[in-house]
């Protein structure tokens, strides 16, 4: 989906240009956010791509990987940003580095781009169930 392409695209461009200046960078982070929402296309997707009888079970596959992803990236991210950490306190609070950044990041990157690949191995129904 373009949605997706554009996603992982401004990921790239948050974790790879860090010289950007930081209007441009406000608004490349916006975005992931916008463009990450037309993953709700593979609803429809999914549903025409299964037996009728099997529409109630692909949805819940899909809620169930949905949901993991945030459940998995969230502590993920801070897991990665933990082992890149290199003793920083400020006002008692830990800091990271650029580099612990973009590793941590990276998995929201890598997660979009899995997304994609996956897509990508789906079969086009032109909007025809398959029954």
């Amino acid at each position: 989906s373009a949605g997706q392409v554009l996603a992982a695209a401004g990921w790239a461009a948050i974790l790879f240009a860090p010289w950007l200046p930081i209007a441009l960078l406000t608004a490349v982070t916006v975005a992931p956010g916008l463009c990450s929402a037309t993953f709700i296309i593979i609803w429809p997707l999914s549903k025409e791509t299964v037996p009728a009888r099997l529409a109630g079970t692909i949805t819940g596959v899909l809620n169930m990987g949905n949901m993991s992803g945030v459940t998995v990236l969230q502590p993920a991210v801070g897991w990665v940003l933990d082992r890149r950490w290199d003793g920083a306190v400020s006002a008692g609070v830990r800091t990271y580095g650029l580099e612990a950044y973009h590793a941590g990041f990276g998995l929201m990157m890598g997660w979009i781009v899995l997304g994609l690949l996956l897509f990508c191995l789906t079969r086009e129904t032109h909007c025809r169930p398959l029954d």
